[in-house]
């Protein structure tokens, strides 16, 4: 069977080492978008919340929240007789007065413990540089040749995609950061805003308790990324290669799965981001 990169007048060696030369350049293309274009994002600065900026708006929603603690106190007891289900009672008002204060007190901790320890999970997770480095090799001259071509074939559809997918998905990930720094400055306020789940006010409740979970729900979306890319770098590195027969089906698997890589990141990212922020639609 004739060399699949034969093309006549240049010695094979030469046209060889073109190829090669153009399927590592994608796959450093494809690396390069993974390293520097995706994984800093996936992690949250902890020294947002330090900044005076944050601390000063911070300041301002919190006198804020505690000037309208007495008033959502107030329209509490004011709508109590309009409660069906019967599920409010004097110390159940106390009780979630307390949470309030309690949480408004250790809000700003709190998430600063929180976006740390999603960043440690998210880093001890994701791997520490990726690098797509499975074999091309099918075996024998020609079949380190089709090897070659069926990558660069993949690679050639596969680096624009990820192109695409890394400007898309660095979208999301900076609107998951807004999300976690929104409830991070907002959560005074979405607490006292949570006080009064009865009557009337229980959707204002539900609201705020809805927006505190969109809080929570966006810093764990740092580590289920960090594992997709984890499981893809193993794949990528060579994870399932094989040998004997099953070598040649793992080759496939690998080009197939490098090809998806970015049609499957993004969806993970546009997905897990997605259910974080529900409440915006």
């Amino acid at each position: 069977m004739s060399d699949l990169l034969d093309v006549g007048w240049l010695p094979d060696a030469i046209v060889r080492a073109f190829f090669e030369s153009i399927r590592t350049l994608l796959v450093g293309a494809m690396n390069a978008m993974f390293n520097f274009g995706l994984k800093p994002l996936i992690t949250i600065n902890p020294g947002i919340l330090t900044d005076a900026e944050f601390v000063a708006a911070w300041d301002d929603i919190f006198a804020l929240s505690i000037a309208l603690l007495p008033i959502l106190i107030a329209a509490g007891l004011i709508v109590m007789p309009f409660s069906e289900d019967r599920e409010a009672s004097l110390w159940q008002m106390v009780a979630r007065i307390v949470a309030v204060i309690v949480f408004i007190a250790i809000s700003k901790p709190l998430f600063a413990f929180m976006i740390e320890a999603s960043n440690g999970v998210t880093t001890a997770l994701a791997p520490a540089t990726f690098k797509m480095a499975f074999d091309a090799d099918l075996g024998g001259s020609w079949g380190a040749t089709l090897g070659t071509g069926i990558q660069l074939i993949a690679l050639i559809v596969a680096v624009p995609l990820m192109l695409i997918a890394t400007i898309l998905a660095t979208l999301l990930l900076a609107l998951r950061q807004f999300l976690v720094v929104t409830v991070a400055l907002g959560a005074p306020f979405f607490a006292v805003l949570w006080y009064a789940n009865w009557g009337p006010m229980k959707s204002v409740s539900r609201f705020a308790a809805t927006w505190l979970r969109m809080g929570i729900y966006g810093l764990l979306v740092g580590p289920i990324i960090a594992l997709v890319m984890r499981v893809f770098d193993v794949i990528a590195t060579g994870g399932m290669a094989a040998s004997g027969g099953d070598a040649i089906a793992s080759f496939y698997i690998a080009s197939a799965l490098a090809l998806m890589f970015p049609i499957i990141l993004f969806v993970v990212i546009w997905k897990t981001i997605g259910w974080a922020g529900q409440p915006l639609g």
